[in-house]
């Protein structure tokens, strides 16, 4: 029975990191659109573009770390 229930531990923690994982890849795709997006107008959207470009882009390299 310990081992039964070991198993069960051992699932729901693998269960839990592919959830993890799920969501970091989730945010990381959403920083990349983001930064498409801003990289395509930021001539139009001036300096604060350039700023969020920078910001989004230490925040992605921290995410894929």
């Amino acid at each position: 029975m310990n081992i039964s229930l070991n198993v069960s531990q051992q699932l729901l923690e693998l269960e839990s990191e592919s959830t993890a994982a799920q969501e970091n890849l989730a945010s990381r795709r959403q920083i990349q659109r983001l930064l498409a997006g801003l990289e395509r107008q930021k001539d139009e959207l001036g300096p604060i573009a350039e700023e969020l470009i920078a910001l989004l882009k230490r925040v992605g390299a921290t995410a894929s770390a």
